[in-house]
């Protein structure tokens, strides 16, 4: 008679792209610490990026860099797997593959481009004091013109 293994109930873990999505950085495996660095990494270049402090960053671009930070994550978490086990299992691509990652990398570079329109409004909104002054200075050389 053969023992079996006494672990954790359920299902065995995989890339933890699942984990990190609904526990956040804590569930990234300790094998996979320079994962999390390299979120924080990326999450302090985006704060700095378009804060330059997280005081600074309206609320719409925080959850943007949240999201990209997570969705990058995932990907991260898949890909490290690829780079262990394989894209293959059984002659066929593995489900993390052929499911979520092009999603999740879409859905990433959407984020990522709200996130840089979000930030273009700031330059296109100009003070009225601006504004006046601009007016002022065209209406004087169209007067000058017609001199």
């Amino acid at each position: 008679m053969t023992k079996k293994k006494q672990g954790k109930p359920g299902r065995p873990p995989i890339h933890s792209g699942y984990a990190l999505l609904t526990k956040g950085t804590e569930a990234i495996p300790k094998n996979r610490g320079q994962v999390r660095r390299y979120l924080e990494q990326i999450r302090s270049g985006l704060i700095s990026d378009y804060g330059p402090e997280e005081k600074n960053l309206s609320t719409s671009q925080l959850i943007l860099i949240n999201l990209i930070v997570e969705k990058v994550g995932f990907i991260r978490l898949i890909t490290e797997y690829a780079r262990e086990k394989g894209l293959f299992k059984d002659g066929k691509l593995r489900a993390c593959f052929s499911e979520n990652l092009l999603s999740y990398e879409n859905s990433c570079r959407l984020a990522i481009m709200a996130l840089n329109k979000l930030e273009g409004k700031k330059e296109d909104t100009m003070s009225l004091e601006k504004y006046l002054e601009i007016r002022d200075q065209q209406d004087q050389a169209s007067e000058e013109k017609e001199k």
